[in-house]
């Protein structure tokens, strides 16, 4: 045995860290984070709309959500308004948010799931950029192996979030959000067929559970076996109901990023 060998035993591949169990759940709902919206009116409040992933390649980071949380229709050019009040939470105590620069975005394919992605790069530098950067997740390409067990991460509309904030808003005060991140499990569906690209399923057993707001989220899992497991990133969910998750799976991240990266 080596030294390098060492972090391997009792621990999984999580990204660019190797976690005890324990500490893998709380890690991977770090790499999603709230969306809001800020007016640009700064008498009114911000509100939220749904969640982002953060992910990283070729040495950059990126930031992805979905066109429809932030009510850009399939086929538009979001809007400078739109790009520009988009805010992303930040992993600080106190609500700042990673600063945002380039939208690379689908003009095309409009009856593609993926049309529905926005991936925006993250800017150069922020304040709380020490704190975050550890959060982006390397993308690599959509994993066959089998898996054995994923979970859906991200923040679903529940109730307490973001109402006393709204509440008690007053433009000269600070205001408290109760963000809640939300990891469920979930389980890959093999035997779902479409003729959509890059499109997944997956199946949970919540029926109950609120679903909404979990666009822009992630689905993550794990393969391998005991002693040399490793935690993935599978896609970027688009939507998702009382017993289906469907996701944009990797192989799209990799071609569109390779692309922008490429230009």
């Amino acid at each position: 045995m080596h030294i390098t060998d060492l972090p391997k035993i009792n621990s999984l591949k999580v990204g660019r860290l190797y976690l005890k169990s324990a500490a893998v759940e709380d890690y991977i709902t770090r790499c999603c984070r709230m969306v809001l919206r800020e007016s640009q009116d700064r008498t009114l409040p911000m509100w939220r709309c749904g969640s982002a992933t953060l992910v990283r390649f070729a040495n950059a980071n990126y930031v992805v959500m979905t066109r429809h949380q932030l009510g850009v229709r399939a086929g538009e050019t979001p809007d400078k308004e739109t790009l520009e009040t988009v805010r992303i939470a930040t992993g600080a105590d106190r609500l700042t948010n990673i600063l945002l620069q380039n939208c690379v975005f689908e003009t095309g394919n409009h009856e593609e799931e993926y049309h529905d992605l926005l991936i925006f790069e993250a800017a150069d530098d922020w304040k709380t950029k020490g704190v975050d950067s550890a959060y982006f997740y390397p993308v690599g390409g959509f994993c066959r192996q089998p898996r054995q067990i994923s979970r859906l991460v991200g923040y679903p509309s529940l109730d307490g979030v973001i109402d006393e904030y709204h509440e008690n808003f007053c433009p000269e005060a600070a205001g408290e959000i109760n963000i809640k991140r939300s990891i469920m499990d979930c389980a890959f569906d093999p035997m779902f067929k479409t003729n959509a690209s890059h499109y997944r399923r997956y199946r949970h057993h919540h029926p109950n559970a609120v679903m909404d707001g979990y666009s822009g989220g992630a689905v993550f899992s794990i393969i391998g076996e005991l002693g040399d497991l490793e935690v993935v990133l599978d896609g970027i969910v688009v939507r998702a109901g009382p017993n289906d998750i469907y996701v944009i799976d990797t192989d799209y991240l990799v071609t569109v990023l390779s692309e922008h990266k490429a230009k």
